[in-house]
């Protein structure tokens, strides 16, 4: 249970190797088919199970390094801080309390359902519309009262087709760009299907929890949110998957239908590929599934926010931030309550323990300094936050004028050249007196046999291929 909290869980075949080593370590008595393989059998894996029913085996999640150091406890108490002073600052209304998020919907799902095949099949096969899907990005809002607006696609195209949003639900928008990334101009476009769809307005305050991905932070998107009375409250960086509602109880199991569905609808349309237009079909699908009261209700109780509770993650939650060496470890107490263990002091138990286990702290790395600061949670609509962002947007704009003067073209007359100064050193024609060209070849000049001195060719009398000059030349 340690190591799961550590996002380091044991596998079945990492929890047999790890018994089989301890039971070598403390020397007891264990049956000698574990000599074989070095692994504690199978059988003892399902004893041990029906004796620890606070165990089962589950799929984890995947969480990044920055992801797990990132969600410690300073960054979620400066969250609820803003939290809370903005909460005491305005009474907002359940329906007035809003998430907003986006995620990808591939047109080829990462999630594979599983199908029954022969036992001993070495390959199985299932059809896909490509090698590669393309990923439509879907925003959508849901608020602490259970409701949702409409969704919002942006479809990584140049042009928009009305073809895409023929299956959409009735209120979604769509729009496209060359990438399908939220921008600073699509998320105003959002911002105007937000108010429209919530009904902001200026005397109607509204509460907006958004991530600080760069889009969201434009100079438009603020002035337009404070004109209508929204507050923007940024979570922490790389804190979503646990702070965020829509992460948390939501797009998890959208995500899981949407592939289910997408398989169904492969099955149905056998030979027919799977293209852009057919996303939002299975997406509507999937929103009365999944997009439900109880799981946007159970996304805001999970983590805090509705109703609010500053506590709601405790010590154990943020294992994995303060995982640094094997500290983490001394303090474990699960060995001790083992009762199936030979009797022996705890100190020994969780030596040996630490000894055989399969987590190593490796050497640490040191930390990079790329000269960006670290962003935190930040009430987006304060003036201070506002004031910054101007500050920003001028210095970005005298920068970029800088390098517009730097490129253009000057137009002022030209120097006039000065003749370059002759050179005592420069060769000419003995013959004619006049300068010798500077790159001489063949056609140009020839060389005296006798004292190798260069003339004109059109001044040089040849004989036989051969000149010399009138200095070198035999006197009669």
């Amino acid at each position: 249970m340690k190591a799961s909290t550590l996002n380091y869980g044991l596998s079945i075949f990492e929890l047999r190797s790890l018994a089989y080593q301890y039971a070598k370590a403390i020397n007891a008595n264990y049956p000698a088919s574990w000599d074989v393989k070095n692994l504690a059998s199978k059988d003892w894996y399902y004893l041990f199970m029906d004796r620890h029913p606070n165990l089962s085996l589950r799929t984890p999640e995947q969480v990044s390094q920055n992801r797990a150091k990132s969600f410690n406890r300073k960054s979620v108490d400066s969250f609820f801080d803003n939290l809370r002073a903005v909460m005491d600052e305005v009474q907002f209304e359940t329906l007035r309390i809003w998430n907003m998020d986006e995620c990808g919907l591939p047109t080829v799902p990462t999630k594979v359902t599983k199908v029954i095949a022969g036992k001993g099949e070495k390959r199985i096969g299932t059809s896909t519309s490509a090698e590669r899907g393309t990923n439509v990005t879907l925003a959508l809002s849901v608020s602490a009262a259970g409701q949702s607006i409409p969704p919002f696609y942006l479809f990584p195209r140049k042009n928009m087709k009305q073809i895409y949003m023929t299956h959409a639900t009735q209120g979604s928008l769509g729009f496209a760009n060359g990438s399908g990334w939220m921008t600073s101009e699509d998320f105003l476009r959002y911002m105007e299907h937000f108010i429209k769809h919530t009904g902001a307005q200026a005397g109607t305050p509204t509460l907006l929890l958004l991530d600080n991905h760069s889009s969201h932070l434009s100079v438009d998107v603020i002035e337009k949110a404070i004109e209508h009375s929204i507050t923007m409250l940024s979570f922490p960086p790389h804190c979503t998957h646990r702070m965020q509602p829509l992460d948390v109880s939501v797009f998890g199991p959208f995500k899981t239908m949407y592939a289910a569905k997408h398989d169904q609808w492969k099955k149905s349309n056998m030979g027919v590929s799977f293209d852009l237009h057919h996303v939002p079909l299975i997406a509507d699908q999937c929103f009365d599934l999944c997009v439900t009261p109880k799981n946007i209700k159970a996304g805001f109780e999970a983590t805090g926010i509705f109703p609010l509770n500053q506590h709601i993650f405790h010590d154990v939650d943020f294992a994995a931030s303060t995982i640094a060496s094997d500290v983490a470890f001394e303090k474990s107490t699960a060995i001790g309550e083992q009762n199936e263990a030979p009797v022996c002091s705890k100190t020994l138990l969780s030596n040996a323990l630490k000894t055989v286990g399969p987590l190593k702290v490796a050497t640490p790395v040191p930390k990079s300094n790329r000269g960006r600061k670290p962003m935190k949670t930040k009430i987006l609509t304060s003036p201070e936050v506002v004031e910054e962002l101007h500050v920003k947007v001028a210095t970005k704009k005298r920068k970029l004028e800088k390098q517009q003067n730097k490129s253009k073209p000057s137009f002022s007359k030209k120097p006039k050249m000065c003749a370059a100064p002759v050179s005592e050193d420069v060769e000419f024609c003995i013959i004619c007196m006049q300068d010798m060209p500077i790159k001489k070849t063949k056609r140009n000049s020839i060389n005296c046999q006798s004292c190798n001195r260069s003339v004109h060719l059109t001044c040089a009398s040849i004989c036989n291929n051969r000149f010399t000059c009138a200095q070198c030349a035999p006197k009669a």
